[in-house]
């Protein structure tokens, strides 16, 4: 046989291995789902809550009003009215679910990674003994709220059971599937009902997270702060609700507080003992209190808020990267709520605003703490669950000037949405009346509207189904809006993308796609049910709304996994989905992050100790670094983490044209590391002096 068939038939077995490993990849995902289903529902329980409460309390208090006759003095009791914080204590019951909330199906996604990542590593040897080891580090990790650690390592055991079990002939599926269902009533029984519904989502569970400047002038906004704590808490809601603080100014930042779901009252009470003080410059360490409120463990897809009055001191590109990694890793959505910005920059330019559309957050300029009180309904909303709908903005990546005419967006409202909420910005002021918004039936829309200087805010229980229609006038300026769904059982995605490899042949989840090469797109649906599996479409869209182009998706046999092969585009993009209800209705849906094609590829390729970190010992994760494109990069490569552990081995590094490298991170733990910290690390890399920048979130835990 000559050289070149030789070739191309090795050529041909690369594929079909390849392919072989993306449909055990499948089969074992399903596995893994179809595990967890079992658990979707939860049990019923009632605790007992700490609410807060704002008392008006009227003191009296004796002014001097003058002389009287015998040179006495006449005194005047004048009344003053003050709030008081008090705890009132309430019972709580969480119903057993009837069908599984969105935040549980987005634990399974991430279960499904883990057992993704298993496959491709082939590096876990099954024991009985490896298993109890790998119950013992999730038990540790949900604990220490490392849920997202934790469910990586839940997909991984899940695949080892499988592997295991398919490899032998004597074992059927039913065997394999009750040895999965053992060890998880095991690790239910181990962690307790209510702390395994929790790891699980299965209530919906999400996180309030307020990052708050407490510099001097910001007196007004701390108040206001605790004010929309207190109405946020004391909404009526079926999902769970926990609660992180993260004070910054500058030269310092924290402590950071966590509450409990049963322990709101103490939130609002750690807000209330927030002191304003210093503050002699302007910018802040707002990163720093961002990120101390992402590593403090929230649970998946929570909103975090930040108030300021200030700019960021420490938004440098590391920083800010390092910011938008950790939300994506977290699911985290980041708002601004901003009241002064004394920075040279604009507001289209701004960090924040980078941030901000990062996550699919919002950077609302509000001209007074007035116009902060007003945003308690948007605040509270998003807590039952939130997915994209739709968003828009009339800038572009070339010219970042307002259009000359009415912008008008078309909101297709489906028949799986609960409530909505929709919220506008503007580059100029008092633009709220022009801001109008019709339904279905053209009737326009006034009841649930706040409008303040620069933000107009709808907010619409059961809206009617069809085609809505937001004009947004060319007075407003630059503008961008974003219209959600706050439902915890509603329509929604998540995704990643998988990169062949060839030794072990199979497919790797990678954090972003590579440029100018195809590249594979794994999408789950939540809310499959409700909706009709050949008519989804894919459609990629600029960060700004824009049309880019529609791809083909393939759906599995059940309709929750859909799949697609292309080539992304050179700039930065979303991804929105549409289809058709069961009901006939048209539906679309936007994902939360910005995909951003990188010429460089950085994945985790191995652990020396599974992601532990033993006490009085070393531990090394290996890195594996490619670059796709058709020249040489030079790579500067920086770790950061918390607690100080992390050092890079070798931190400059040339990777030559379609070749790929390797590095290694080494954790030093001390003897004396209390068991159960975690130590988030966060990988950097500078490629070519900053003309690409890519960052990795990694997690470990200390064990004995």
């Amino acid at each position: 046989m000559s050289l070149l068939k030789l070739s191309a038939a090795f050529g041909l077995v690369l594929v079909l291995a390849a392919q072989m490993a993306f449909t055990m990849d499948f089969s074992a995902m399903n596995f893994a789902r179809d595990t967890m289903m079992q658990f979707s529902r939860g049990t019923e329980r009632t605790v007992q809550v700490l609410k807060p409460d704002l008392k008006t309390v009227k003191r009296k208090k004796t002014t001097t009003t003058g002389w009287g006759r015998g040179r006495t003095r006449r005194l005047r009791p004048k009344t003053k009215s003050t709030t008081k914080l008090v705890f009132v204590r309430q019972t709580k019951t969480y119903r057993a679910r009837s069908t599984p909330s969105n935040a549980f199906l987005e634990a399974l996604t991430t279960i499904e990674r883990g057992v993704a990542n298993a496959k491709a590593q082939k590096r876990i040897r099954y024991s009985s003994a490896k298993l109890q080891k790998m119950k013992k580090t999730i038990e540790l990790a949900v604990r220490n709220r490392l849920l997202t650690y934790g469910r990586h390592k839940l997909g991984e055991t899940l695949f080892v059971i499988k592997e295991h079990n398919s490899s032998r002939i004597s074992r059927s599926r039913r065997s394999t599937q009750n040895e999965a269902s053992v060890f998880i009533n095991d690790l239910k029984r181990t962690l307790g009902q209510a702390q395994f519904d929790k790891f699980m989502a299965v209530m919906g569970d999400v996180t309030l997270m307020f990052a708050i400047d407490t510099t001097g002038s910001m007196a007004d906004e701390i108040d206001t702060a605790k004010r929309i704590a207190v109405d946020v808490i004391n909404y009526p809601r079926e999902n769970p609700v926990n609660y992180i603080l993260s004070p910054f100014s500058d030269p310092t930042t924290g402590p950071v507080t966590f509450k409990e779901t049963t322990e709101g009252a103490l939130f609002v009470d750690a807000i209330s003992k927030l002191k304003a003080k210093g503050g002699r410059d302007c910018p802040e360490l707002t990163m720093k209190g961002i990120l101390d409120a992402m590593y403090e463990g929230p649970d998946w897809g929570s909103p975090l808020y930040v108030f300021t009055d200030a700019s960021a001191k420490d938004a440098t590109p590391e920083n800010i990267a390092e910011v938008k990694s950790m939300a994506k890793y977290l699911g985290v959505t980041i708002n601004f709520f901003t009241t002064g910005q004394c920075s040279g920059s604009s507001v289209t330019d701004s960090p924040f605003m980078q941030i901000a559309e990062a996550t699919s957050g919002q950077m609302l300029s509000l001209t007074s703490t007035t116009e902060l009180k007003n945003l308690n309904g948007f605040t509270g909303s998003v807590l039952g669950g939130s997915n994209i709908i739709s968003s828009g903005s009339n800038i572009s990546n070339r010219k970042k000037r307002a259009a000359l005419t009415a912008s008008r967006y078309s909101i297709k409202i489906d028949d799986s949405i609960g409530k909505m909420s929709i919220c506008v910005t503007t580059d100029r002021p008092n633009q709220g009346a022009a801001i109008s918004l019709t339904d279905s039936q053209g009737v326009t829309i006034t009841s649930g509207k706040v409008s303040m200087s620069k933000v107009s805010i709808y907010e619409i229980a059961s809206p009617r189904v069809g085609t809505w229609t937001l004009v947004i006038p060319p007075s407003a300026g630059l503008h961008n809006y974003f219209v959600k769904s706050t439902s915890d059982s509603n329509i929604d995605f998540e995704y990643y993308f998988l990169r062949t490899i060839r030794r072990p042949p199979s497919e790797v989840p990678i954090p972003e796609p590579l440029l100018g090469r195809p590249s594979k797109l794994v999408l789950t649906v939540a809310g499959a049910e409700k909706i009709r599996k050949n008519s989804v479409v894919l459609e990629l869209i600029t960060k700004y709304g824009k049309h880019i182009q529609d791809i083909q998706l393939t759906p599995d046999s059940r309709g929750v996994r859909y799949t697609a092969t292309f080539t992304p585009p050179s700039r930065p993009f979303k991804l929105k989905i549409k289809g058709t209800t069961n009901s006939g209705n048209q539906f679309e849906r936007v994902s939360r992050n910005i995909v951003e094609p990188k010429s460089i590829q950085l994945r985790v390729l191995h652990s020396s100790n599974d992601f532990t970190l033993r006490r009085g010992t070393s531990s090394t994760v290996t890195f594996h670094l490619y670059n796709a494109a058709n020249v040489n990069k030079v790579v500067n490569i920086r770790v950061k983490d918390r607690l100080g552990y992390a050092r890079v081995q070798g931190n400059v590094r040339t990777v030559r044209r379609g070749r790929a490298t390797f590095f290694r991170i080494t954790f030093t733990t001390p003897a004396g590391a209390n068991i159960g910290t975690s130590d988030t690390a966060v990988v950097s890399l500078s490629v070519n002096n900053g003309a690409e920048r890519l960052s990795q979130p990694l997690q470990l835990i200390v064990v004995a």
